[in-house]
């Protein structure tokens, strides 16, 4: 409802953010030329693309209109982040008590088939410089993946041999594969520490779940992306809400160069040495 409602706002008409209206001075030179109001804007630009601008009396009421526009939706957004914060807290909770949750926004065949875009696939192809083995794939996602190896759904790759450099974004969504991710995870840290991978990056939601936490700490390093990722669904289709952020995950003899090269999406640091 709060989506809608912010589609709404934007489809009414001009929507200003951090702007406010105030009256002239008295005795300035534009006074003397009859206009009463001046637009102001802390950040970004006015439709003069400035950050000041002089009004007519007339024009003032379509700016009141534009300022509570964009106060409305600021109000929706921060209900919104404030909403997905909680859903993200409870679900949390209930991943540390092995609870698998369905999905909370009432879609109880969400589909585990979400593509990471091609621009951070690049991202991962500009560290490992090859991709030999994508562990959880399909064809179409090997358009712009491109790894020499992938396993399929059918092909189970928890239980398939890794080798080589590797680039993972496990399933997850659905009831069945939520905790997926944890499976994933401890197959790239033990494949690591065997010496059966050279190199491996994993992207996995941000979550406060205890065995992430516990894990995260065997990794080499991690990047917490700033926004979050808009996947792909199965269609190709970017999804423009993801409801949680993202993590890439790397084990690696190379962590300087994941470092600088993923500081240009996202908070970066080096975990284990």
């Amino acid at each position: 409802m709060l989506r809608k409602k912010i589609v709404q706002l934007e489809a009414e008409g001009l929507c200003l953010f951090g702007a406010w209206l105030e009256k002239n001075r008295p005795g300035s030179v534009r006074s003397r030329r009859q206009v009463y109001w001046q637009l102001r804007c802390r950040t970004g630009t006015l439709p003069n693309r400035k950050q000041l601008m002089h009004l007519d009396k007339e024009q003032v009421p379509i700016y009141q209109q534009a300022i509570a526009r964009g106060r409305k939706i600021k109000a929706c957004q921060r209900q919104i982040r404030d909403t997905e914060r909680r859903i993200e807290r409870l679900v949390a909770r209930a991943e540390q008590r092995g609870i698998v949750v369905r999905n909370v926004l009432g879609d109880p065949d969400a589909s585990p088939e979400w593509y990471t875009p091609p621009g951070y696939i690049s991202l991962v192809r500009q560290v490992l410089g090859h991709i030999d083995l994508d562990p959880a794939s399909n064809s179409m996602a090997q358009a712009w993946i491109q790894a020499d190896v992938y396993y399929t759904k059918q092909d189970d790759g928890l239980r398939q041999p890794w080798f080589g450099r590797v680039w993972c974004n496990p399933p997850y969504g659905s009831p069945e594969t939520r905790l997926m991710a944890q499976q994933f995870l401890e197959k790239a840290i033990a494949a690591y520490q065997d010496g059966m991978v050279v190199a491996v990056i994993l992207l996995l939601n941000r979550t406060g779940a205890a065995w992430y936490k516990t894990l995260q700490q065997q990794v080499t390093a991690l990047c917490e992306v700033t926004k979050r990722i808009a996947f792909l669904d199965e269609n190709g289709v970017p999804q423009p809400s993801p409801r949680y952020y993202s993590d890439f995950l790397y084990l690696g003899q190379e962590p300087e160069r994941f470092l600088d090269i993923f500081s240009s999406i996202g908070t970066v640091r080096q975990l284990a040495p």
